[in-house]
């Protein structure tokens, strides 16, 4: 039975308060809920069908849809239509006036493949294709989804035109992905012009394709008629230096990716152009590229206008020597001053294990020395530096980072490396390192490093001083890979561990000779420790106070 309003107890009347608790229900618990009274209904449906990525059950709203499959054949994909005689007028006005309007999110995946539950090696296609085109047989005066601001496809791309009856000005996002490496041009020149012409206010386009170097002629006409665009992701293409050259000129990009899409290992950005000057990309505020090296990057080491740049990710498919990585932080600060977030890395994708050595020379290792240039950067708060060998780093490189990033919430520095057998040969920072992080930087939440476990005193200063310092950390996430621990150093590292971070840290990864086996006693001592520790201060301020 449906209740009254009005027997509703008054918190359960309040929309907003009704917004945030149906937003924490699952979809069966939101449909009961817009069967309880009318105000309920609306705001349970609202959050029910805000975002649509299973098209037969929105389209069942409209008639009963009949999912077909051929029995003769397992390989054939399962597929969804309507029901005889389909959609009435009658449906179709009820479907627009109280579903359509809701919809804020589309997501299609019209060739879906899913896995059986009962084995996960047999994939089920589903086809619902025949869905949207008898949807598109009829013709609307407005927008089916009128509402709608966020686009997705997923399927082939010669497929496309069946989504257009969903597209108008109002999406301002837009998202298309096909994992193939089957394109063809023309179907991606008709897939660009639609886009530009049916959804010409666009803010985000996300284009997640093979990156053949022969769509780049036409994603350079898309991009030319998106002229609000904010926010571009894109495939790494070997040559992006005319598609950078363009959206140099843009006074709205905010955030652009060069992305791995469904590719060979071996392809990525290599040529991006001249270097840029004067204002190219000067309200940029994140960049994230897939290079074939580091110095991909280096073009932008004359671009003085780049005081916007808060984050910055690499990702390079090839083994960097020292003197790339040397180079590459020397350049960054000359051209992006305000970093706050700031991840190198390599790409666990290629083949780059193929170039490793068991036995590198010392000069093949990066040292602090090859990334000290980048602490010219005041404003990091997120710093990552993974390299497939070992990086040598210090307590005194770690005290040097903790001076120059005192707002640092999160540091990484080649916590696994590929080679893991090189641990034993590189300098390391002890506990005493990660307390002077945890000291200086107050606000560091998580660390991930390689530790020499075999030193365990913190400092020469009194105990009762140290605990003064260290009872406000807020490290909780300490990840140590492949740092290697003897039985006997447990205890004495547990107890300097518990000087420095929170009473409710977790210590984790621990992948050296004796993984996981004293990973939670470790963990477990600690924890009691820090307890104990802050316990024991808050007992000596009250007694002081």
């Amino acid at each position: 039975m449906l209740a009254r309003i009005h027997d509703m107890h008054p918190l359960l009347q309040i929309i907003e308060l009704l917004h945030l608790i149906f937003g924490h229900l699952d979809k069966e618990d939101q449909a009961v809920c817009a069967q309880v009274c009318k105000n309920w209904s609306e705001i349970a449906l609202d959050i029910l069908w805000h975002t649509v990525d299973n098209l037969p059950a929105f389209a069942n709203l409209l008639a009963p849809v009949k999912r077909d499959v051929d029995e003769n054949n397992e390989k054939a994909p399962v597929s969804y239509s309507f029901e005889p005689p389909g959609p009435t007028a009658k449906s179709w006005a009820r479907f627009e006036a109280k579903y359509c309007s809701r919809v804020r999110v589309l997501g299609l995946d019209v060739d879906a493949e899913q896995k059986d539950n009962k084995d996960e090696e047999d994939e089920v296609h589903e086809d619902v294709s025949p869905l949207l085109q008898t949807i598109q047989r009829f013709r609307f005066a407005s927008p089916l989804l009128p509402k709608l601001h966020t686009f997705g496809w997923n399927s082939q791309i010669s497929k496309f035109v069946e989504s257009i009856m969903f597209m108008h000005e109002g999406v301002k996002v837009c998202c298309i992905e096909h994992e193939n490496d089957d394109l063809d041009l023309r179907d991606i020149e008709h897939l660009f012009e639609v886009i530009y012409t049916r959804m010409p206010a666009l803010t985000s386009i996300k284009i997640g394709l093979f990156p053949s170097q022969s769509i780049v002629v036409p994603l350079l006409s898309l991009l030319e008629h998106l002229t609000h665009l904010t926010d571009i992701t894109m495939p790494a293409f070997t040559d992006v230096s005319k598609l950078l050259s363009l959206l140099g000129n843009s006074k709205r990009l905010r955030r652009l990716k060069l992305c791995y899409y469904f590719s060979k290992d071996d392809l990525a950005v290599t040529l991006t152009g001249n270097p840029y000057e004067g204002r190219s990309f000067a309200a940029l505020e994140s960049l994230w590229m897939y290079c074939i090296r580091y110095q991909s990057l280096l073009p932008f080491g004359r671009c003085r206008s780049l005081a916007n740049l808060h984050s910055l990710s690499l990702f390079s498919i090839n083994l960097e020597k020292p003197e790339g990585v040397r180079d590459l932080f020397h350049t960054i600060p000359t051209f992006a001053p305000n970093l706050v977030d700031l991840k190198v890395m390599y790409s666990c994708r290629s083949d780059i294990e193929d170039d490793l050595e068991d036995d590198p020379l010392l000069d093949d290792i990066v040292s602090f020395t090859d990334f000290r240039a980048v602490l010219a950067c005041r404003k990091i708060t997120r710093f990552v530096l993974n390299h497939p060998y070992p990086v040598n780093v210090t307590d005194s490189d770690l005290e040097e980072i903790a001076s120059a990033w005192s707002h640092l919430r999160f540091i990484e520095i080649s916590v696994d490396p590929a080679v893991p057998s090189l641990t034993s040969r590189t300098r390391k920072p002890t506990i005493r390192g990660v307390y002077m992080l945890a000291r200086c930087c107050p606000n560091l939440q998580v660390a991930r490093l390689l530790l020499d476990t075999t030193t365990t005193v913190l400092t020469a200063e009194p105990d009762s001083k140290l605990a003064t310092l260290c009872c406000a950390t807020y490290l909780r996430n300490l990840h140590v890979g492949n740092s290697l621990m003897q039985r006997e150093q447990v205890y004495p590292f547990a107890m300097a561990l518990a000087q420095v971070c929170s009473p409710w840290f977790e210590l984790l990864d621990w992948v050296g000779d004796n993984p996981r086996t004293y990973a939670k006693e470790r963990e477990m001592k600690a924890r009691i420790l820090a307890l104990e520790r802050e316990n024991e201060v808050l007992k000596a301020n009250r007694e002081s106070s």
